[in-house]
C-alpha cells in the first residue's frame, strides 16, 4: 500500500525533499515506518529518538497501523527564543 510522507525544517534539509510516496506492507506501524526510513536515510539517524508522527493531521502513537493513502508527517521538536 502507499502512504504520503511529509517532512519539515531540518528533516527536509537533511533529506533534500519535502514529500514523497512510500510503499509499505499492510500492517506497518508508524514506528516501523520510522525505523525503515532511519535505516535507509542515514542523514536523519541523529533525529531517530525524537521524531514525532502525525497521521492525517492528528498526532499518532508509534503502534498506530498505517492505512492506504495516509498522510504521514514526520516532525522533530524545535525550541525558540
Amino acid at each position: 500500500m502507499t502512504v504520503n510522507i511529509r517532512v519539515f525544517a531540518r528533516l527536509r534539509e537533511q533529506m533534500g525533499r519535502s514529500s514523497w510516496n512510500e510503499s509499505v506492507s499492510e500492517g506497518t506501524t508508524a514506528s516501523q515506518l520510522i525505523d525503515m526510513l532511519v535505516h535507509r536515510e542515514s542523514s536523519i539517524r541523529p533525529f531517530a529518538r525524537v521524531l514525532r508522527v502525525a497521521i492525517n493531521d492528528e498526532w499518532a502513537q508509534g503502534d498506530r497501523e498505517l492505512q492506504e493513502g495516509d498522510d504521514v508527517a514526520l516532525l522533530i521538536p524545535v525550541s525558540g527564543g
